[in-house]
């Protein structure tokens, strides 16, 4: 399979394809749904769970499924609750202070029964992932700007290395549950990584990813949102791929590194025609023809986009890969 070859670094002519988000509210399919269905209730039952994550493999074709979760629902293992309201970031209690981690239990079970579920009904790769810790740690205080964290960060750093460390054993075991439940490689999406400065990032956040990386074993993706100033630091990271948003020039990144590329198609200009869509999806394919490079967005699928541009992407990734 293409995608799995470009993670274990095996060079094939062509390109896949995959998008993030690609399972959300751009698709009719998915709105169809939601329409009897919370979010959190999407995620927790494992029927949904497989239907959802199998509707881009079947709609658009795409190279990978990526398992259909959100970030937060780890936290419940932390007896965390939480909420979302449409059109507004989630809001999550718990008390910060009184965090313990004593093991998954099987309160996240319904997340690894929807992985066997999904294994049942396709032969694409799946890709199971979980948010960085501090990316986890920013949504705790439930500040869209993520003043707060980055202020605790500062200014109570021992309880802030507490509870990395907290996340970071949750993570593992989450990420590992996904993979022995039969995902075939995994992301960590570290989103807010980009608001920290180069030094804090190697000072406080860098170590928790290497620890958490080094500890599993099957193919792995890192992605950090608006981090063009961490290249450097990312770039040293134990994965098979590194992702990376519009921001940076993946081909000049290539020079930095031998391992596979993934991104970093502009998700604004999947808001436009297909003329533009085919113009800058034909220049990001010739910058990374020959190199190891997995075509994605540079973010996820916005919700406005029209599904036709989404599926129109994807074969036109898939008939370049034919000329």
């Amino acid at each position: 399979m293409i995608f799995l070859n470009r993670l274990n670094g095996i060079k094939d002519p062509k390109t896949p394809v995959w998008f993030m988000r690609q399972a959300g509210r751009a698709l009719k399919e998915y709105r169809d749904l939601r329409r009897n269905y919370s979010f959190l209730q999407m995620c927790t039952m494992p029927e949904l769970i497989a239907k959802t994550t199998l509707l881009p493999v079947d709609v658009l074709g795409v190279d990978a499924a990526i398992l259909f979760s959100d970030i937060l629902i780890p936290l419940l293992a932390l007896n965390a609750k939480i909420f979302y309201h449409e059109g507004t970031p989630p809001v999550v209690e718990i008390d910060i202070n009184k965090m313990h981690y004593n093991g998954l239990s099987n309160k996240l079970n319904f997340v690894f029964e929807g992985i066997k579920l999904i294994k049942t009904q396709t032969n694409k790769p799946l890709i199971g992932f979980a948010a960085g810790p501090f990316t986890i740690f920013c949504y705790l205080f439930n500040d869209a700007k993520f003043y707060s964290p980055k202020a605790f960060l500062y200014q109570e750093t021992e309880k802030f290395k507490k509870i990395m460390k907290t996340l970071s054993a949750l993570t593992i075991d989450y990420i590992n549950a996904q993979l022995e439940s039969g995902c075939d490689c995994y992301q960590l999406f570290d989103s807010w990584a980009g608001i920290l400065s180069p030094k804090a990032y190697k000072e406080y956040v860098f170590d928790y990813n290497l620890r958490i990386l080094s500890s599993l074993k099957k193919p792995s993706i890192y992605f950090a949102h608006s981090a063009n100033h961490l290249i450097d630091d990312i770039l040293g990271l134990p994965v098979n791929a590194y992702s990376f948003d519009w921001k940076v020039d993946l081909k000049a990144i290539s020079k930095k590194t031998n391992k596979c590329l993934q991104g970093n198609f502009d998700n604004t200009i999947l808001l436009t025609n297909k003329e533009t869509i085919k113009k800058h999806a034909h220049n990001l394919l010739n910058d990374m023809q020959g190199l190891l490079h997995i075509f994605n967005l540079g973010h996820g699928v916005l919700p406005q986009t029209p599904q036709d541009n989404l599926k129109f992407l994807a074969d036109l990734v898939h008939e370049y890969n034919n000329n």
